[in-house]
C-alpha cells in the first residue's frame, strides 16, 4: 500500500534540497524571465530598425543608353526614393545599387512600334540592391502599363481588349490562422526545449547525483518503499519541468503581447488567454513523459557524467518539433500517437485555431499512457539492487566466471553481425539476391551465434528443447494471425511514413516465381532459411544473453526491436517489432525455439504465396485485425499443462 504522506514528506525534502541550489533556481526562474524578453525584444527591434533604415534610404541607380528611352530617365528622376548617378560599369557596390541597360528591340518582324529591352543588373546578396530592384520593377511595371494604354488609345481600342479574363485571388486564411501558423513553426520547439531545460539537471541531480554523493544508500535504508521514493522523485522532476515551462512560456507570451501592442508590423503576434491555457494543458502529459524518461535515464546511470551521456540523445528530440511543424503538416489521427510529434502538431493546431477535440484528446491520452508504461518500467529498474546503487553500465560489463552467455556477449555479437551483414552481406546479395541472402544468413547470423554460444551449452543457449504438443499444433495459426495483425500495424506506420515504390518492387521481385519448382526455391530462401537461422540468432543467442537481466514482456519486446532493426527496413519497423515480440513470447512460453521457427516459417511462406498470387490485401475490415489481436493474446494464456513429476531415487 502506497503511503502518500511519506511521498509528500520526501517530495518536500527533495524540493528543499533543490532550493539550496542557487544556480539551479537561477536557470529555472530568473534566467527565462530576463533573457527571453531581452532576446526577443532586441531581435525584433534590430529587425524592424534594419527594415525601416532600408525603406528610408535612397536607391542609387545608373542608366546605360538612357538616350534611347528618355522618358524612363525622367520617370526615375521624379521618384523621391531613387537617386540617379552617371553610368560607369555594370558592377554593383555601395555607390551603385542597380544598373539599368536599355536597348532597342526591333524583334523578328519589323513593325511601326518602337520596342525596347531593359536589363536590370543587381546583387542578391546586397540588401540595398534588392530594395532598388523592387522599386525599379514597380516603376517599370506601371510605366509599361501606361505605354500599353497609350498604344491602345492610338489604335482606338478599349483596355478591355487586353483583359478577356479577370483573375482575383482571395486569401481566406484569418489573421489568427496566419499568425498561428507562423508561431507554430517555432513555439513547439521552444516549449519542448524549455521542458528539457527545467528537467535534465533536476533529474540527474536527484538520481545519479545522489549515487555520486553516496546519499542514495541512506534513503533506500529508510522505511519508505522504493515505489514511494520513485513517485516522490518523479513529482519533483515534473514540478520543476512544469515551473520552467510555465515561466518560459509566460515570458514569451508577455513579450509577444508587448511587441504586438508597440509595433504595427507585429500586431497579430499576441496570444489570447484561452490559447495560452490550451497550450499549457496539452503539453502537461509530455512534461510527465519527458520527466519520467529523464528520471529513468538518471536511475540507469552510476554518476552524473554517465547520466549526461544517456540524456544527450533526448536533447536531439528538441529538433523533432521543427521537422513535424514545418510547412504543410500531415495531421492525421495516427500522427497523434507519436510522442513529441503529437504535441508539436497539437500546439500548432491550437495556435492556428484549427484543432479538434478528438485530435487533442488522442494526443493527450497517448502521452499519458506512454508515461504510465515508462513509469512502470522505471519502477522495475529501480527495484534492481545493482541499478539502484550503481548503474546499468556495471551490469552490462559484468563477466561471470561460469560459462554463460552474458549481456555484453549479446551486444557484441549483434553489433558485429549487423556490421558484417550491412557491408559484406549487401555485396553478396547484389550479385545474386537469393543465394546472397542464404549465405548472409549462414555467415553473419548462424556462425557468429554458434561460435560465441559454444562456450556454454548450445542446447541451453539455442533452446533446443522438445516443445509441448499444443504449441506445435497452434503455431501455424499464430503465424496466420500475426500476418493480419502486423499488416494492420504496418498500415498505421505507412500512414505517416509511406513505403517507397522502389522498396515494394524490390520485395516483389524477391518473392516472384513462375513455376512450382521456382516457388519451392523461393520459399526455401525467404521462409525456411530465416525461420531457422534468424530464430537461432535472435530467440536463441540474443535472448539468452539478455534474459538474466530483462524478463518477460520487456525481454520479448527488446529482442523484437533488435530483430526489426537488423532488417534495416524503417518502413516495416513497427510490424517487424510486433512479429519479433510474438516470436519471443512463444519461445518463452514453450521453453523451446521450435514453435517460433514454425510461426516464422508460416508467416514468411504464407506472405510469399499470397503476394505472388496477388491476392494479399492489408486493407481488412476493422474487426479482422481486432480478432487477430485477441486470438494472439488469448493463446498466450493457454495453460502449459502438467509437467512430468521428477523420479524419486
Amino acid at each position: 500500500m502506497i503511503n502518500f504522506n511519506r511521498i509528500k514528506t520526501l517530495y518536500l525534502k527533495e524540493l528543499l534540497e533543490l532550493g539550496r541550489n542557487t544556480g539551479l533556481i537561477f536557470m529555472l526562474i530568473i534566467f527565462p524571465v530576463i533573457i527571453y524578453p531581452v532576446i526577443l525584444l532586441y531581435t525584433a527591434e534590430i529587425g524592424i530598425s534594419k527594415q525601416q533604415k532600408l525603406e528610408k534610404a535612397k536607391s542609387i541607380v545608373a542608366i546605360k543608353n538612357e538616350k534611347i528611352l528618355p522618358e524612363m530617365e525622367e520617370l526615375l528622376k521624379n521618384e523621391p526614393q531613387i537617386k540617379l548617378v552617371p553610368f560607369k560599369d555594370e558592377n554593383i557596390s555601395e555607390k551603385c545599387n542597380l544598373v539599368i541597360v536599355i536597348n532597342d528591340n526591333k524583334g523578328f518582324f519589323a513593325t511601326d512600334l518602337n520596342n525596347y529591352s531593359v536589363t536590370l543588373f543587381f546583387e542578391s546578396t546586397n540588401q540595398r540592391s534588392m530594395v532598388a530592384l523592387q522599386r525599379v520593377n514597380s516603376l517599370l511595371s506601371d510605366y509599361k502599363q501606361e505605354l500599353v494604354y497609350r498604344r491602345l488609345d492610338d489604335k482606338k481600342l478599349s483596355s478591355d481588349f487586353l483583359e478577356p479574363i479577370t483573375v482575383t485571388s482571395v486569401n481566406k486564411a484569418t489573421a489568427k490562422k496566419i499568425t498561428g501558423s507562423q508561431l507554430g513553426e517555432i513555439l513547439p520547439f521552444l516549449l519542448i526545449m524549455f521542458i528539457l531545460t527545467g528537467t535534465i539537471q533536476v533529474a540527474v541531480d536527484i538520481t545519479a547525483g545522489e549515487k555520486e554523493r553516496k546519499t542514495i544508500q541512506t534513503l533506500l535504508l529508510t522505511p519508505i518503499t522504493r515505489t514511494e521514493i520513485l513517485l516522490a522523485k518523479l513529482a519533483v522532476v515534473t514540478t520543476s519541468a512544469i515551473i520552467s515551462t510555465t515561466i518560459n512560456f509566460t515570458s514569451i507570451a508577455l513579450t509577444l503581447s508587448f511587441l504586438s501592442s508597440h509595433s504595427n508590423a507585429l500586431n497579430n503576434l499576441s496570444l489570447s488567454a484561452d490559447t495560452f491555457l490550451s497550450c499549457l494543458v496539452i503539453i502537461l502529459p509530455l512534461v510527465t513523459l519527458m520527466s519520467t524518461l529523464l528520471l529513468c535515464l538518471g536511475i540507469m546511470a552510476k554518476n552524473q557524467i554517465e547520466a549526461s551521456i544517456y540524456t544527450m540523445p533526448v536533447i536531439l528530440l528538441t529538433f523533432i518539433p521543427l521537422l513535424a511543424t514545418s510547412g504543410d503538416t500531415n495531421n492525421n489521427i495516427y500522427m497523434q500517437l507519436i510522442p513529441v510529434i503529437n504535441t508539436s502538431l497539437a500546439l500548432k493546431s491550437i495556435l492556428m485555431g484549427s484543432h479538434t477535440f478528438l485530435s487533442l484528446s488522442v494526443a493527450f491520452m497517448a502521452n499519458a499512457i506512454y508515461s504510465v508504461i515508462l513509469l512502470l518500467a522505471t519502477g522495475k529498474l529501480f527495484q534492481n539492487e545493482d541499478i539502484a546503487f550503481g548503474g546499468i553500465s556495471e551490469i552490462i560489463t559484468q563477466r561471470k566466471n561460469n560459462k554463460e552467455i552474458t549481456v555484453i556477449d549479446s551486444i557484441i555479437v549483434f553489433s558485429v553481425s549487423l556490421l558484417l551483414y550491412v557491408h559484406i552481406g549487401s555485396k553478396l546479395q547484389e550479385n545474386n539476391l537469393k543465394t546472397g541472402l542464404v549465405y548472409s544468413q549462414i555467415l553473419f547470423l548462424f556462425l557468429p551465434a554458434l561460435i560465441a554460444g559454444s562456450k556454454a551449452s548450445l542446447k541451453k543457449v539455442f533452446r533446443l528443447n522438445k516443445p509441448p504438443l499444443y504449441s506445435m499444433i497452434i503455431a501455424p495459426l499464430i503465424g496466420f494471425a500475426a500476418i493480419i495483425a502486423s499488416s494492420f500495424i504496418g498500415s498505421i506506420q505507412s500512414a505517416f511514413l509511406p513505403i517507397p515504390d522502389s522498396l515494394t518492387k524490390a520485395l516483389g521481385n524477391l518473392v516472384t516465381f513462375q513455376t512450382f519448382n521456382e516457388g519451392i526455391i523461393v520459399i526455401l530462401v525467404v521462409a525456411l532459411t530465416p525461420a531457422i537461422f534468424e530464430e537461432i540468432f535472435f530467440r536463441g543467442f540474443i535472448m539468452s544473453g539478455l534474459e538474466k537481466y530483462i524478463k518477460g514482456f520487456w525481454l520479448c519486446l527488446i529482442t523484437g526491436l533488435l530483430f526489426a532493426v537488423f532488417h534495416l527496413n524503417v518502413y516495416h519497423l513497427l510490424a517487424l517489432t510486433f512479429t519479433g515480440t510474438i516470436l519471443g513470447a512463444w519461445t518463452l512460453k514453450s521453453k523451446s525455439i521450435i514453435p517460433a521457427m514454425i510461426i516464422h516459417f508460416t508467416y514468411n511462406a504464407t506472405q510469399t504465396i499470397l503476394s505472388n498470387a496477388k491476392v494479399f490485401n492489408s486493407e481488412f475490415p476493422w474487426y479482422v485485425p481486432a480478432i487477430s489481436f485477441i486470438f494472439l493474446l488469448a493463446t498466450l494464456f493457454i495453460p502449459d499443462g502438467k509437467q512430468p513429476a521428477a523420479k524419486q531415487n
